[in-house]
């Protein structure tokens, strides 16, 4: 009896889904553009019809971007949540009527369905003369418009000196924060992205945008969230929006050439120049840019002359850029390629001068040293990402980088256990007269001295490719495959030079160090998950990631000057000419080689709910990801070989919450923890005593350490009386 009533349950839901069904509304979304321009057109009259032409509904079409060259017009109608076959006709004026069909097939748990475009084609008018009245215009400059959360400044609003580029428009806008470094705040939130017309722009180096982008073609510069365009694709935001500052042009600059160049050249062998060239497009960008000083700048002046406080480094700092920045899209912007790549040339010369006290609870310590120290190096990378958005959303990620450079520092230090100083004498002064001694001893208060010469290059290479893949499904869930792959190459080779006397035992330690270490290192991941989207605008996804990593080290550490003469006859960068000869030299003692692995199983799970409506925004997150981590390590050194093994389970949960209202008000609170494992090789119980003033030993007693990270947030925008 009880299984008949079941059933009897069971087949009332089921037939009465279809009358629920009924009852639910969907949205039919479309655009509108014109033929040859791709942009929006204004004032077109959308007609819903069905497949025997009967009108249902109508509507002109609303705005994205009003008034900018690149304005989207759009429409959306409500219809019953069943199959059914649409005609929808586009009607303007100057424009030819145009149709397209639309059929919907499946339904799901799909909340809208988007039509194909309708391309518009202009009608050809013959022109006529008439004479035209008098027209009085009165133009009024409003600095900031509020839609919604979109904050919206008028560039012709601001009084700007003329030849001001976008760094001082933006200094300008009231709540907007623009630092050295180039980050940019709005209200204290911090943009994510810059944009150029809607697209990212030279993301890697904002300063060369915002110093080289000339200030009188830009109409105005919107702050806003972006949806990602894997959301778009989905329908829904899958993803958080990216935080981002619009720069719109002016109609009569949507395309065009930009280019300018500087230099100059002072006291002290002193330079500076740069140039910079961007051809434009509303569809594609392509930029080169250079800029070279010896400013200790790592971009060059600002445009007030100011110097960037995080370039105030000690000698002479010069630096050599080149690189180049290509963006395109098709016509429907459904494929979109973004290309960069750059070459940087940098060397530092350095003199450095210190006087220091260690205070200990029985005496202190005081220790006077100086360093000159010379580097070189070439750094080089370039990037390629990929986008498509139709008829799934596929995104790659392509890059290589590289560079090499080599170092040369002299150091010399002494330790005190009283203070050095001599009356009315600064620290310049005892330094000088501690070694034009050449470390000879001063008086019976030193310690020790040391002088260390030190040579060193090397390279580092990396290769990575990042690639994934979504699919929507016909009933309105949708899922995801990735893969992250890196494989890099580095060796490095170094000369050491270390000379010490120890004052009380009236003895001196020579070492003349040689080192040799490449690696070789590797990692990938696979990840994938399946996201079911609610009615309710709550999303559930489950998934799997899987990670492998493989690191080999080699670490040959020689000692020169256990060779029969070495220190005497040969200079620092010298190594012996036959290979048994450089064998004797080894330091089994310090010299290791280490083969690392690690395996990660994660199970993933995301639940998030998303709401976003002429009421406010709402965002709501929820991660939990359990974690089985298992390495191991082969570690050889001298006479020890030995394995190390480590298996945890992580469990590192998080939540957050975001609020906005369409007044400005906006709350932000997260919480997550994050957990770090000890390095294997910290663990295993050896000692290095490659520097001879230090050493060094593992601690086979290493926990995990556990971090509990918390933000909260709170702004709100006040109206100006």
């Amino acid at each position: 009896m009880e299984k008949r009533r079941t059933l009897l349950i069971v087949l009332i839901l089921l037939a009465a889904m279809p009358m629920l069904s009924n009852n639910r509304i969907i949205l039919l979304c479309g655009h509108v553009k014109d033929a040859f321009t791709n942009g929006g057109i204004k004032n077109v009259k959308i007609t819903l019809l069905d497949e025997n032409k009967v009108p249902i509904d109508s509507q002109k079409v609303q705005y994205y971007n009003e008034d900018k060259s690149y304005m989207d017009s759009y429409y959306k109608f409500s219809i019953p949540a069943e199959p059914q076959k649409y005609i929808i006709k586009a009607e303007h004026p100057d424009y030819e009527t145009c149709y397209i069909k639309y059929d919907v097939k499946y339904l799901g748990r799909n909340e809208s369905f988007d039509a194909p475009f309708h391309y518009m084609k202009r009608k050809i008018k013959t022109l006529q003369g008439k004479d035209l009245k008098d027209v009085v215009v009165k133009a009024t400059r409003v600095k900031i418009v509020f839609k919604n959360d979109t904050v919206v400044y008028n560039a012709d609003a601001f009084n700007l000196p003329n030849g001001s580029m976008l760094d001082e428009l933006i200094r300008q806008l009231p709540g907007v924060k623009l630092t050295d470094s180039g980050e940019i705040f709005l209200n204290g939130k911090k943009v994510d992205n810059l944009l150029l017309q809607g697209e990212k722009f030279l993301k890697k180096d904002r300063q060369l945008a915002l110093k080289n982008f000339p200030a009188y073609t830009v109409k105005n510069v919107s702050f806003y969230d972006k949806t990602t365009d894997r959301s778009k694709y989905l329908g829904y935001n899958n993803e958080r929006k990216e935080f981002v500052m619009d720069v719109k042009l002016k109609k009569e600059y949507s395309k065009g050439y930009i280019a300018n160049a500087e230099g100059g050249c002072g006291t002290h062998n002193r330079y500076t120049g740069r140039f910079f060239g961007l051809r434009y497009t509303p569809h594609s960008r392509f930029t080169l840019f250079g800029n070279l000083n010896n400013m200790n700048q790592y971009y060059y002046p600002g445009s007030d002359g100011e110097q960037d406080p995080r370039t105030a480094d000690n000698g002479v700092f010069s630096r050599k850029v080149l690189g180049m920045d290509v963006f395109s899209a098709n016509k429907d912007e459904t494929v979109k390629n973004h290309f960069s790549g750059e070459v940087i040339w940098s060397n530092n010369d350095d003199k450095t001068r210190t006087v220091a006290s260690t205070f200990l609870p029985t005496k202190e310590n005081y220790v006077a040293s100086f360093n000159n120290s010379n580097g070189y190096g070439i750094y080089s990378t370039i990037n390629n990402e990929l986008t498509i958005s139709k008829p799934f959303y596929i995104s790659s990620s392509t890059g290589w980088e590289y560079s090499n450079g080599s170092s040369k520092s002299t150091q010399r230090s002494v330790t005190y256990n009283k203070s050095p100083f001599h009356d009315n004498e600064g620290a310049e002064s005892l330094i000088d007269r501690i070694f034009k001694a050449e470390l000879q001893p001063i008086d019976t208060t030193m310690v020790n001295s040391m002088q260390k010469d030190m040579h060193g290059n090397g390279y580092y290479s990396s290769l990575w490719e990042v690639l994934g893949m979504s699919k929507k499904l016909p009933w309105g869930d949708n899922f995801d495959v990735n893969m992250d792959a890196t494989y890099t190459k580095e060796k490095s080779t170094g000369f050491n030079d270390y000379q010490i006397r120890y004052m009380d035992q009236n003895h001196d330690d020579l070492q003349n160090q040689y080192s040799k270490e490449p690696t070789t290192h590797f990692r990938y991941k696979v990840w994938g998950n399946y996201n079911i989207h609610l009615l309710n605008k709550w999303n559930i996804a489950m998934g799997y990631e899987y990670k492998q990593r493989y690191r080999h080290e080699i670490h040959d550490k020689y000692r020169l000057d256990w060779l029969d003469g070495w220190s005497k006859s040969h200079h620092i960068g010298d190594i012996p000419s036959t290979r048994d000869s450089l064998l004797a030299a080894l330091d089994y003692g310090n010299s290791n080689y280490t083969w690392y692995h690690s395996r990660e199983h994660s199970g993933l799970f995301h639940v998030f709910y998303d709401k976003d409506d002429k009421d406010g925004k709402m965002r709501f997150d929820l991660n939990i990801n359990i974690i089985n981590k298992y390495e191991k390590l082969r570690y050889q050194k001298a006479s020890l070989d030995t394995m190390a093994f480590n298996r945890n389970w992580l469990f590192t949960p998080s939540v957050s919450f975001n609020y906005s209202t369409p007044k400005g008000m906006g709350l932000d609170m997260s919480y997550g923890t994050e957990i770090n494992t000890p390095e294997l090789i910290k663990k295993i119980n050896v000692t290095d005593t490659t520097d001879p003033l230090a050493r060094y030993r593992g601690n086979n007693d290493l926990k995990n350490s556990l971090s509990h990270v918390f933000h909260l947030g709170f702004r709100n925008r006040i109206a100006s009386m």
